[in-house]
């Protein structure tokens, strides 16, 4: 199964990842922003724009594609919108749906948990925000994959079930709802 784990930089999906695969070692986690910058590409914030964004693109297809083909299940770290110096780059739906993704969550984190947590790590540069454009951001977003996605549902993790409401969706197809 190839899964899709969408969420607002800062919302804590390296960590949910890293940690789904410890209990499920027949998962590759992955992460776009790294396979992007396997493809020798900018990722930066502080040097990204909104075309870089758009060009990162087809690198991330091209990279993906080639590990679907020899990898059965995967989970990858993505966003549909990039935060830029720009303002927020959202990424075209023929490009979110070309990486024929199986299933689609979305990591619902509170936005105050956001912010502390991009005041925290200090291994990436991030915009400036505050609450109520976070929350925004967040609802936009979800909202967004929801119509990229109509055919199928898009699962709301939280941060402390993630990891069981994914394995549920793995084996049960109907994850536990975020509140």
């Amino acid at each position: 199964m190839h899964i899709g784990l969408f969420g607002l930089s800062g919302s804590g999906k390296s960590f949910l990842i890293r940690e789904f695969v410890k209990k499920h070692p027949d998962y590759l986690g992955l992460s776009a922003s790294d396979l992007i910058k396997q493809a020798g590409q900018d990722t930066n914030y502080e040097t990204i724009n909104k075309s870089k964004v758009e060009k990162n693109q087809s690198y991330l297809i091209y990279k993906y594609e080639l590990i679907r083909k020899q990898t059965e299940n995967t989970i990858i770290e993505l966003h549909n919108v990039v935060e830029t110096t720009e303002g927020a780059s959202w990424i075209k739906e023929d490009v979110l749906l070309s990486l024929k993704l199986e299933q689609v969550a979305f990591l619902n984190t509170p936005p105050q948990l956001i912010l502390e947590n991009r005041k925290i790590d200090k291994s990436k540069k991030r915009p400036e925000s505050n609450l109520i454009k976070t929350k925004d951001l967040q609802r936009l977003s979800i909202e967004n994959l929801k119509n990229i996605y109509s055919t199928f549902d898009i699962y709301l993790l939280s941060k402390e079930t993630g990891i069981t409401q994914l394995e549920e969706l793995i084996y049960s197809g109907t994850p536990t709802k975020s509140h």
